[in-house]
């Protein structure tokens, strides 16, 4: 006890000290730092009740000397930076100290100490905003919000600052959630404040901003003081529902749902007045701008609200009453406006309350509410604009699955009957036939509809064979739902042959993956039977529909696992193409004997299964084995990488235990050798199998010592005439088999042939002939290569190969050369269609070379060169004629060409391997440059086709798209806008404006995708103004070129295109004058007297709007180009006669 008397003697005394609080600082420090009966804690709270007022006035004293000081640093009377350092711990220590005091709550403060803390709460925001400053602060406000909890006498003189202060501390980026649930604790303090004051603005701010920031919405305290802010104040309400719809527009779907939960309890635990104004302020608010706003992203987010509130409706009494009330004078209105898009948006948020029935209301009214919004949803189903229609389907889905029990068993038959057999065949809107297949599919999700809708589904069965790719796939996902229902058959719904036919025409990879799915069980079902019963349901398939079943198997490999598979490939061979073999050797042998009983069969009326025939397959329809083989190597194809896998390879080893060498060469020899001798059959079933036994035996293989004879009986196949996709799949085998280098010597041979012998003359022996055919198709064998991408990876890598192939390929160049430089004195060298394939085949060669080096430009730089040394001369000379024969145009060849037609068609295969080029991304500013400058010279210089003029401006205009698209746009960017490129690319449009002069070439300058892409790139800016500025200077003409009609007319098709030209007109011709608003009109007239499919005419409206409002106030006069009076009523009619054109 004489301890403690001490120490609080020590303590006392060192409060007394106003001049050197130094001793106080440090005896606060070192007690703080200790626990139990030598804390500083138990010290204070100990003190004796006789010594409480003297401790009061201490500290009351020392207060207003260090709050002096703080305010003469306000006032730029600081103190040195150590004496800061001393005043801010003197607080510290003072503050720390009454915080010990009134830490009892049964202890009474001496008024002194109240009055200190209030001098503490004053200065709370003078401290500065240093580390000790901030550290004091968040002492003081500790001590407020202590006084305050407490109830003590005088705690709403500490609130404002209080409030203030944490409020501030939340909008910190190192904020923690500690201070929310400080926050909701003093929530009490703020019904203390007046916020309709002019002072409180600033916290109203906070308040506001509190109500959008994200660290408010991931907490509950957060969320409960938030919601709690809406019971404060009236005004509040307004002002914190402004901030928040505000903050809709960059919300996301979770920070929505937050603001929609508070809002929510805001209205539940408000009453009185609160209530009310949070109900037509803020509730009824959303309800108008769920219906009437435009912006997509903040009506979604309104609509989502709302949803919020009627998906409370089983919780939470009474908010059916409400939501009836302030949907009433809004919603039945708004499904009956002329604006279609207003009764768009009712409808789905109509769709979001129904059924809109009142808690309170009698039983009689609430079946005459809904009978009556019954009514209306039918009525909307007739609705005379799609968008309107297609929503009214959706919320019809959404009530018969959500509600499916609620609605009267009569109106639920004639909503799905007005679905299936009237909306699900609207010809005139896609929107809503997709509409139908989606609520369909949604309204299945019920188990209660599926007796009805077993009666219905089948009024959609046309729906296979939509029009539109979007309406089939969406009747497809209506029938994968209807065979996943238990007492369901989807070919109950559509017949199976409906759906092979579709299967065969359909061209959309998804589609076709879905019909296999669903056909899936159908024809292969490798869970439930036998292999053998799977073959017989494949052979009948391919009778129904042979070219459906190569899709079907095509696709059922993504559904059947790899087991199965390969069971049914080693199926199809041993069960019946090997005995369809056998089979037909067994009627050659009976000759005559076999016709007849043939014969006798088809008589009988049906084909019994015997000797003469495979699983009903019959020995003379090789069509359907065409079709087997076909899907045999489909399916190996499918299931082949996964069979190099290691957990595979038992898979791997039971094929090769099937097809090896001996069945490969008996399968060539009997399916391919053989039925080609056989003049009955068509040859091109034969080449059909060819094809897939050369890829089976690819895929058979990575070597040919494995199949040797097969590799022997197939390389004769290597010859002229055999067809693309036969020498395809022999390449790719050849490949397989490391056979690649013999493959390429033999290529190379072929090609040098006719370069041997350098005579050539019009009339040519058969050998010189034999020697350009074979050229041709050892060009075309690399063609195949360089098409298929794991073969021309393949050959790049082998140097060896691609050196002997470019040493082949440049002596041709040599033979062009001559050509060109001979002109038509003088027979070609070489055939002109070889010399021109070669060149095509050598160049692309160097173009895929040239990925895989470090300069790859170097190769197109001189071919560029090449070009203007040999190829320019050649058409800067007069032409004969005018146009040279057309680029696509077909010549026997044996026939040359003239050299001018020659030299276009050398130009023409550079300019698009070039385009290529920029296509892969390589690429350089000085490249582009040279193409431009050769383009340009070419246009201006030389006497063109009009089909090259198209093909190099089409290519022309590839290149420059491709340049601002890619990667290269970087190296642009850098050069800044007025470089050398744009002004390339500016001179190219002109010239090309110039020259191309029909609308029917016009289209290769892909006018809309580079406007587009102009507004992301500021290179561009000069193309499109240039164009812009042709458009409105053509404005004096009474009948536009072809090509500007052509130009305004595309423009027209797209929003972004027609949004920039406002733009342009709005920035570069419409002014204050009225001669540059008469200027302006004239080009909207002129845009709009073009037919074409507009896109959104919005630019337009404003524009014109525009015009309008900014004429209403001049008063001057003038006269336009044809020099008549001008005055602001003039301009308003032609402003208002063009609006009405447009709306029209």
């Amino acid at each position: 006890a004489k301890y403690m008397n001490k120490l609080q003697k020590q303590f006392l005394v060192s409060l007394e000290n106003t001049e050197q609080r130094g001793e106080l600082c440090r005896f606060v420090a070192a007690r703080g730092k200790q626990q139990g009966d030598k804390g500083l804690e138990h010290l204070i709270q100990t003190l004796p009740v006789p010594k409480h007022e003297n401790f009061g006035a201490l500290i009351l004293e020392q207060v207003k000397v260090l709050v002096e000081r703080v305010v003469e640093e306000k006032e730029n009377k600081a103190p040195s930076k150590g004496s800061k350092m001393e005043l801010f711990e003197s607080l510290q220590a003072i503050v720390t100290s009454i915080h010990h005091f009134i830490a009892n709550e049964d202890v009474v403060s001496p008024s002194t100490i109240y009055d200190a803390t209030c001098l503490l709460h004053d200065v709370l925001f003078s401290l500065g905003d240093s580390p000790k400053a901030r550290s004091a602060q968040n002492s003081i406000a500790g001590l407020c919000e202590l006084w305050y909890l407490q109830e003590r006498d005088g705690r709403e003189a500490l609130v404002t600052q209080t409030v203030t202060f944490l409020l501030l501390k939340t909008f910190e980026p190192d904020a923690k959630i500690l201070l929310l649930k400080r926050l909701y604790k003093l929530r009490s303090a703020f019904q203390l404040l007046d916020l309709d004051d002019n002072s409180s603005s600033s916290l109203c701010e906070l308040l506001q901003s509190a109500a959008v920031h994200p660290f408010f919405l991931v907490d509950e305290s957060g969320k409960k003081f938030l919601h709690f802010l809406f019971t404060l104040n009236l005004s509040l309400i307004d002002k914190l529902h402004a901030a928040i719809q505000t903050a809709l527009s960059s919300s996301n779907k979770v920070l929505i749902d937050t603001y929609a939960e508070i809002y929510f309890k805001a209205w539940k635990f408000s009453e009185g007045p609160f209530r009310i104004r949070i109900e037509h302020n803020c509730i009824q608010d959303y309800i108008k701008h769920s219906i009437h706003l435009k912006n997509d992203k903040l009506l979604k987010a309104t609509q989502r609200i709302l949803s919020y509130f009627h998906s409370q409706k089983l919780q939470f009494r009474h908010i059916d009453s409400m939501l009836v009330r302030l949907y009433e004078p809004i919603l039945w209105r708004s499904l009956q406006v002329a604006n279609p898009i207003v009764r768009k948006n009712a409808v789905t948020q109509f769709a979001i309350a129904f059924p809109l029935i009142s808690d309170e209301w009698a039983h009689e009214k609430i079946e005459e509410a809904l009978q009556r919004q019954l009514e209306m949803i039918q009525q909307l189903h007739s609705d005379p604009v799609p968008m309107v229609r297609t929503q009214a389907v959706h919320m019809t889905g959404h009530i018969l699955f959500s509600l499916f029990d609620f609605i009267p068993t009569r109106a639920r038959q004639i909503f799905v009957s007005t679905l299936v057999s009237t909306l699900a065949k609207d010809k005139s809107s896609v929107e809503v036939r997709c509409a139908v297949m989606q609520a369909t599919t949604k309204i299945l999700s019920n188990p209660l509809s599926h007796p009805l809708m077993k009666d219905m589904l089948p009024e959609l069965s046309t729906a296979i064979h939509d029009t539109s790719e979007k309406v089939r796939a969406h009747f497809v996902d209506v029938l994968l739902a209807v065979k996943s229902i238990k007492g369901l058959k989807f070919y109950d719904v559509v017949d199976i042959e409906h759906l092979l036919a579709q299967l065969d025409v359909e061209k959309s990879k998804k589609l076709t993956t879905q019909l296999s799915e669903l056909l899936l069980d159908s024809f292969f079902p490798y869970g439930e039977k036998s292999s053998k019963q799977i073959l017989r349901r494949c052979t009948h398939l391919i009778k129904s529909n042979p070219s459906a079943a190569k899709k079907f198997y095509a696709m059922a490999v993504k559904f059947v696992p790899n087991g199965p598979l390969t069971k049914f490939i080693k199926k199809i061979w041993t069960s019946c193409l090997s005995k369809w073999v056998i089979s037909r050797k067994a009627a050659q042998e009976m000759g005559e004997e076999y016709n007849e009983i043939e014969q006798e069969e088809e008589e009988g009326g049906r084909r019994k299964k015997g000797k003469f025939s495979s699983d009903n397959i019959s020995i003379s329809d090789v069509a359907s084995i065409s079709t087997l083989f076909g899907i045999l190597s489909l399916c190996w194809e499918g299931i082949y990488d996964d069979l190099k896998k290691e957990e595979n390879q038992p898979l791997e080893s039971y094929l090769a235990k099937t097809f090896d060498d001996s069945t490969f060469v008996s399968m060539y020899n009997n399916f391919v050798v053989e039925l080609l001798e056989d003049e009955s059959v068509p040859e091109h079933l034969v080449k059909e199998i060819e094809h897939c036994i050369l890829k089976m035996a690819g895929f058979a293989s990575g070597s040919v010592s494995s199949l040797p004879g097969f590799a022997a009986s197939v390389m004769p196949s290597l010859r002229p005439g055999t067809p693309p996709d036969v020498l395809s799949a022999l390449i790719s085998a050849l490949f397989g088999w490391d056979l690649k280098d013999k493959l390429i010597n033999m290529t190379v041979g072929w090609i040098s042939s006719p370069l041997l012998d350098p005579s050539y003359e019009e009339e040519r022996d058969q050998e010189q002939l034999s020697n350009t055919e074979s050229a041709l198709f050892g060009l075309s064998l690399l063609d195949i290569i360089f098409r298929e991408h794991n073969l021309r990876s393949q050959l790049l890598v082998d140097s060896e190969c691609v050196t002997s192939l470019v040493e082949t390929l440049h002596p041709f160049m040599g033979s062009i050369e001559a050509r060109l430089d001979a002109g038509d004195s003088d027979q070609p060298p070489l055939p002109d269609h070889l010399m021109l394939m070669a060149l095509d085949i050598y160049y692309r060669l160097l173009l895929h070379l040239a990925t895989l080096t470090e300069d790859p430009l170097t190769s197109f730089d001189e071919a560029l060169e090449w070009c203007s040394i040999h190829i320019v001369p050649v058409l800067s000379s007069p032409r004969e004629e005018e146009l040279a024969e057309p680029l696509s145009g077909k010549r026997k060849r044996d026939e040359s060409l003239s050299v001018e037609s020659f030299a276009e068609r050398c130009l023409q295969t550079l300019s698009t391997l070039t385009a290529e080029f920029f296509v892969l991304g390589i690429s350089s500013p000085e490249f582009v440059i040279k193409f431009l400058s050769l383009v340009v010279n070419l246009l201006e210089e030389c006497s063109l086709s009009f089909e090259f003029v198209e093909a190099l401006v089409r290519t022309s205009t590839k290149v420059v798209y491709h340049l601002h698209h890619g990667q290269r746009y970087k190296d642009l960017e850098d050069l800044g806008e007025g470089n050398t490129v744009n002004s390339c690319c500016l001179k190219f449009f002109r010239v090309s404006l110039e020259k191309v002069e029909q609308a029917s070439l016009s289209k290769s300058l892909k006018i809309t995708e580079l406007i587009s892409l102009a507004t992301q790139r500021p290179s561009l800016r000069s193309v499109v103004e240039f164009l812009c500025r042709t458009l409105v200077d053509a404005v004096s003409d009474e009948t536009l070129s072809g090509t500007l009609s052509w130009l305004l007319r595309t423009i027209k098709q797209s929003s972004i295109s027609l949004n920039v030209i406002c733009n342009f007109i709005t920035n570069k011709v419409l002014g204050p004058t009225l001669q540059q608003k008469w200027r302006a009109l004239e080009v909207i007239e002129m845009i709009i007297r073009e037919e074409s499919r507009r896109a959104d005419i919005s630019p337009l409206q404003n524009l014109l709007i525009n015009i309008l409002s900014s004429s209403m106030t001049l008063e001057e006069e003038g006269e336009d180009r044809k020099g008549k009076k001008l005055t602001t009523e003039r301009i308003r009619k032609k402003a208002e006669k063009l609006r009405e054109r447009l709306n029209c």
